[in-house]
């Protein structure tokens, strides 16, 4: 968790978009090559922008291939990644596949302590409402590796997909309020497919859940650009990451009901999400920089295959006429 005291110079854009944006240029629709991947990651690094940019992802089988690249990169540049793991149908594989990463995790650890930091690794659960001692055995295997763990929940597609999330989520409260090492869930927000891009309610749904239950959350794909819009690519309306992010503060801030998450969600105009000096709103929903960087402690980023992008139209939307950075 980013622990960083909040100053009073900050404006409120910054400490939304700070560290936001986790860099997965490995993964569909860029499938960037590592080598070129990485050396993207760098130049962002170095950029004006570095301040939104978060982690590399990258799957745990990718690690070995990663060596290699490492000894091409100066040691003054550290890289700081977060790793994925590999979907398992059935928990008993779940365990043994998280096993193995782990394993790697230690290993690559061993060699290159100085060039990397890996401090967060994600991992897909099986659809099954998980059980409480399941989740305990993946929080004690990821504390051997001291390892923020994020599990990628899946919403069953079935008419009683709210009741099954609400009850995984209460799963994962009921062990958070007992662990000393406390798990993350995180929610894939779209696809290459129409069909892999859940509806507003549904990511409604998983928001107000984990605000209620005061969880630790990701996103993950589909979060190219800041606001709600149809594309042609997908045939289908994408999210905006502002529009998810600022829903989460909303909720995790105020308890929002379902129907105005929904709402915000669904919003395609930019000028209705207004980033003051030290102030976000929406309609008549406010937010200060510091409740931003208070609730942006539990909402942590998001995966996008590309950095430029949500960049370039952060700015075409004309978004940063308040941050000083810029």
């Amino acid at each position: 968790v980013n622990e960083e005291i909040i100053k009073v110079e900050d404006k409120s854009i910054e400490v939304f978009l700070k560290s936001l944006i986790d860099y997965a240029g490995l993964f569909p629709p860029a499938r960037l090559p590592l080598d070129e991947a990485i050396n993207n990651y760098i130049s962002y690094k170095e950029s004006a922008d570095s301040w939104m940019l978060g982690t590399f992802i990258i799957p745990a089988g990718s690690l070995e291939e990663l060596e290699l690249a490492l000894t091409k990169l100066p040691s003054e540049v550290p890289l700081l990644l977060s790793v994925t793991g590999m979907k398992h149908d059935q928990f008993h594989d779940c365990v043994i596949g998280f096993d193995a990463e782990l394993k790697k995790i230690a290993c690559f650890r061993d060699r290159y302590g100085q060039k990397v930091q890996i401090d967060t690794f994600e991992l897909p659960m099986p659809l099954a409402v998980p059980k409480l001692e399941e989740l305990e055995l993946l929080s004690e295997m990821a504390k051997t590796e001291n390892l923020k763990l994020f599990t990628e929940v899946t919403i069953p597609d079935s008419h009683d997909w709210e009741a099954k999330l609400l009850e995984t989520l209460d799963v994962f409260a009921a062990h958070n309020a007992a662990a000393d090492h406390p798990l993350g869930v995180k929610l894939r927000t779209g696809g290459l497919e129409a069909k892999m891009f859940p509806s507003p309610e549904k990511v409604a749904v998983f928001i107000k859940g984990c605000a209620e239950r005061k969880m630790p959350l990701k996103f993950t794909a589909g979060l190219h650009h800041p606001i709600r819009m149809y594309r042609e690519e997908v045939q289908t309306k994408m999210h905006g990451f502002l529009n998810v992010f600022a829903a989460g503060i909303f909720a995790y801030a105020h308890n929002l009901e379902k129907a105005t998450l929904v709402e915000i969600l669904e919003d395609e105009q930019p000028v209705h999400f207004k980033f003051k000096d030290q102030e976000l709103s929406w309609e008549n929903v406010k937010v200060n920089a510091a409740e931003i960087s208070r609730y942006r402690r539990l909402l942590f980023s998001y995966g996008s295959c590309s950095f430029d992008e949500p960049c370039d139209e952060l700015r075409e939307l004309n978004f940063f006429k308040e941050a000083y950075r810029c």
